[in-house]
């Protein structure tokens, strides 16, 4: 577990990131199961270990050069990947 939100905790917890500031250097699973994310910018590093992002959170948004890592070394870092299913399915958004 890389971040942990408690999930109690119900408001003052949305994020949003722009450029690379900050900059998510972290590997594992990122827990905010109440927060509405938005990304502007890259989550594609680790600072030490496998690259690994796994992020569980209730809505996000990627905007313009947003951009997750590509290929995960998951398996490698011993995190096995959380799976969900989704009643309408995704899609995205313009």
């Amino acid at each position: 577990m890389a971040l942990y939100q408690d999930p109690n905790l119900v408001t003052g917890v949305n994020i949003s990131a722009a450029g690379n500031s900050p900059t998510w250097k972290i590997s594992g699973l990122v827990y905010l199961p109440h927060s509405s994310v938005t990304l502007s910018g890259a989550v594609n590093k680790s600072s030490n270990g496998k690259s690994c992002f796994v992020m569980v959170m209730d809505d996000i948004t990627i905007n313009g050069t947003g951009d997750i890592l590509e290929h995960g070394g998951c398996a490698a870092a011993g995190l096995n990947m959380p799976t969900a299913s989704v009643p309408s399915g995704g899609k995205l958004v313009n």
